[in-house]
């Protein structure tokens, strides 16, 4: 079956619409995230200050002003003639300088240009990175309450098996060993809860955290979500998608670009610099001479200047020509770097796209796993009856028809996430795609009192 890419995401991720205006979905779940979660705060703030990379690299190649000035008083006395005097300056200057032959200049806001699209890469793949980890976060408490239901009707099961057991027992019907058996389940069947209803606890506790609210009912996904494999099919079709969209090996493309440009800054660092200089200098001087006859001299002067100024750094000790060289390694190791992040997205993306193929049919089998399990615990009753069964294959006949609705429900939460995991891959991850097609979150549950949200076969009931 082919649906389209947005179709099967939202369908994945179990949309967003509720069936009650009380539950809280995804949507609600990731806004209540952005406000609250300081990871994500922290990233985003870390990106708006490596953004700053581009203004900073720019400069270079911009004209700089700089106003300067000067007070000075100075006492002057001859010891021998008794002469003394004194001597007031004051200068204040304004310089305009456009750089006009900056090679190392020209290539480092080259370079910036380039960290600037690798620092918005890396903000996609972190931001997709965090998508997922609400979506996780948010389906390990959907996870766990389905878990928390199934451990109780399997012990509420086994409860009942128990006091049947027993009045089997009293009557001579069966053996005290088949008592002690049951006894033995009903026990492990308890202990199940306690630890489902742990594993609860503890999501709930991170989503809590995740959002600073605790929810006490949220959106679950219906019969009718569908699990299909995505389209394009084929994990080459995803392999080449990666190649194009990953953000990490886009990120990877530009900071090799980034290091080309600073090997050529460095190399640059031996040919000659090319400034256009305006300058004007308002200076104002005044001298008193004790001397007969005493003199007073005052002076205003502006000296208004224009001109070009030139300048070839021929030798600097040698640290030019070892910044070249380590530019011109570090471009080296970004290059090898891309050629491993190329490698690492297309595998990565045909991999996942295997894994949701895999879930897809794990889904369907376990479906058919729930009704050959019911079918088995029927007969196995139905020999037990007769005397042909004993109460160990009974009760481990219940015990895979309980594990084979476990599984299910896990095997349509793990389809969820590779499925995210598969877009985030190809760079196909965004907000937009968690939010349209909201019909697949149909069932409100309270998450202190929920029961299965999904049975494949209404007539193959444990």
């Amino acid at each position: 079956m082919r649906l389209t890419k947005r179709f099967v995401l939202a369908a994945g991720l179990l949309g967003l619409a509720i069936s009650s205006a009380s539950a809280e979905n995804l949507a609600d779940v990731l806004a209540a995230a952005d406000a609250n979660d300081p990871q994500w705060k922290a990233t985003r703030a870390s990106y708006d200050a490596r953004r700053e990379v581009l203004t900073q690299g720019r400069a270079g190649v911009l004209p700089s002003l700089v106003l300067a000035g000067e007070e000075m008083s100075k006492d002057v006395e001859d010891n021998t003639s008794g002469v003394s005097g004194s001597y007031d300056s004051s200068v204040l200057s304004l310089t305009l300088t456009q750089p006009l032959l900056r090679f190392d200049r020209w290539y480092q806001y080259q370079s910036a240009r380039a960290a600037r699209s690798q620092v918005d890469a890396e903000y996609v793949q972190s931001e997709q990175d965090y998508l997922v980890r609400v979506t996780e976060t948010y389906l390990a408490v959907l996870r766990a309450t389905e878990q928390v239901s199934y451990a109780r009707a399997e012990e509420a099961a086994l409860s009942r098996q128990l006091e049947q057991a027993k009045q089997r027992f009293n009557v001579g019907l069966i053996a005290i060993t088949d008592v002690h058996e049951t006894q033995a389940a009903y026990d492990l069947a308890k202990v199940g809860l306690i630890v489902a209803n742990t594993d609860l606890s503890v999501a709930r506790s991170q989503l809590q955290t995740l959002t600073g609210k605790r929810y006490s009912s949220l959106a679950f996904p219906g019969e009718d979500m569908p699990v299909v494999v995505p389209a394009p099919e084929g994990a080459d079709a995803w392999a080449e998608k990666a190649r194009e969209g990953n953000a990490q090996l886009i990120a990877a493309r530009h900071a090799a670009r980034a290091a080309q440009q600073n090997s050529r800054a460095a190399t640059a660092g031996h040919l000659p610099n090319v400034d256009f200089v305006a300058q004007r200098v308002d200076s104002q001087a005044g001298s008193f001479n004790s001397a007969p006859p005493p003199v007073i001299v005052d002076t205003d002067t502006t000296i208004d200047s224009i001109g070009v100024q030139f300048s070839w750094p021929l030798f600097a000790g040698g640290a030019v020509n070892s910044k070249r060289k380590q530019a011109n390694y570090e471009y080296d190791a970004a290059q090898e770097n891309l050629r491993a992040a190329e490698i690492t997205a297309v595998e990565g993306a045909r991999t996942q796209y295997r894994i949701v193929e895999a879930d897809v049919l794990r889904v369907e089998a376990r479906k058919q796993a729930i009704v050959s399990a019911q079918s088995a615990l029927d007969a196995t009753n139905a020999g037990y009856e007769v005397g042909t069964r004993n109460i160990v294959d009974v009760l481990q006949a219940q015990r895979n028809a309980f594990a084979a609705r476990r599984d299910l429900a896990n095997a349509r939460y793990d389809y969820i996430v590779d499925l995210l995991r598969l877009h985030r891959a190809t760079g196909s991850l965004a907000r937009g795609l968690l939010t349209e097609n909201n019909k697949w979150l149909n069932v409100t549950l309270a998450l202190d009192d929920a029961q299965p949200t999904f049975n494949p076969d209404a007539a193959a009931k444990p």
